[in-house]
């Protein structure tokens, strides 16, 4: 049986609550920054497939998978463990030396909280290596980088340089969802895998891409990563200025010039110079910067009750 890029699918077997969120997210977005498609449980919702056929399948459909245990603890209602996650690893594990040519190349990566703990309840998988997350997302996404690494065809990025990434995702998924109309709490899985698509192939903000001397021209309709690489690239010198304009109004725009290390000026005008407006705010920062012209670039307005403005005056 042919399965469809097995070997660039990762299998992720987690917790799905509210407690996890955060590492579920985050294993998520390592996995696809990485290189690799994320597979798991609740991409699809028939209610006509049986839900363990699927997990079958699923498993099948991937090379590697990243298994956590770390949540065996008794549930506070039922004072019963989950097994779903222990479960899921076993027909990995039987995928793997019951399977074919194919299924037995297949390799994983299994997550608990601390070390040595999952002998005390899952003792015949003992030999095996375990990995240590400690509930620190950025530990993971180290772990799963370095794990990933080995079986990648290109160079990956350290896992800091990942965890970077990571949390500027974060900071524009909001923007990024106001466009749309979503809000980030209310974000379905397959909601979240589209915005990390159309995130991680952008590898400007980090990598060297060329961006840099592009944006010296006009940037047409720029996205929110761009305007973070191109404001974070700026020396302080004379050409570290940066005009995000309306389309169709060369008069109504927003500004910024200067640097980290000599400070920002933040401007905007609408529609005429005498409706041109300064920001006066003390120490404007860099990502204060950033965060106006994202938020001026997604029709947001809050930027202008977010700083403090000053008319200035035309004789």
């Amino acid at each position: 049986m042919e399965f469809k890029d097995y070997n660039h699918n990762v299998f992720l077997n987690c917790p799905f609550d509210d407690k996890y969120k955060e590492l579920f997210y985050t294993a998520i977005f390592a996995v696809m920054d990485c290189g690799f498609s994320v597979r798991c449980a609740l991409e699809t919702t028939d209610a006509s497939q049986v839900r363990i056929q699927k997990i079958y399948e699923q498993i099948a459909s991937c090379r590697f998978g990243i298994h956590d245990l770390s949540r065996t603890q008794l549930d506070k209602k039922s004072q019963l463990p989950r097994f779903n996650m222990p479960l899921e690893l076993g027909i990995f594990l039987g995928a793997k030396f019951l399977g074919d040519k194919k299924q037995r190349e297949k390799v994983c990566l299994v997550f608990d909280e601390e070390p040595f703990r999952y002998q005390k309840y899952l003792s015949d998988i003992a030999g095996q290596d375990i990995n240590s997350h400690h509930g620190e997302p950025s530990l993971m996404v180290r772990e799963i980088r370095d794990w990933l690494a080995a079986f990648s065809n290109t160079s990956i990025p350290s896992g800091s340089v990942i965890w970077e990434r990571y949390e500027r995702f974060q900071k524009e998924l909001k923007g990024m969802c106001k466009l749309d109309n979503h809000k980030v709490e209310e974000l379905s899985y397959l909601d979240y895998i589209s915005y990390t698509n159309k995130f991680v192939p952008n590898k400007s903000d980090i990598l060297t891409t060329g961006l840099k001397t592009r944006w010296g021209k006009e940037l047409e309709d720029p996205s929110l990563p761009h305007i973070r690489e191109a404001i974070e690239g700026f020396k302080g010198g004379s050409n570290s200025l940066a005009i995000l304009t309306k389309s169709g109004s060369g008069f109504t725009y927003m500004q910024t010039r200067g640097g980290k290390s000599t400070g920002f000026t933040l401007e905007y005008q609408e529609g005429s110079i005498y409706e041109h407006f300064e920001c006066i705010d003390d120490d404007l920062m860099q990502d204060d910067v950033i965060d106006a012209l994202q938020a001026y670039r997604n029709r947001d307005e809050s930027w202008k009750t977010d700083f403090e403005w000053v008319k200035q005056e035309f004789i």
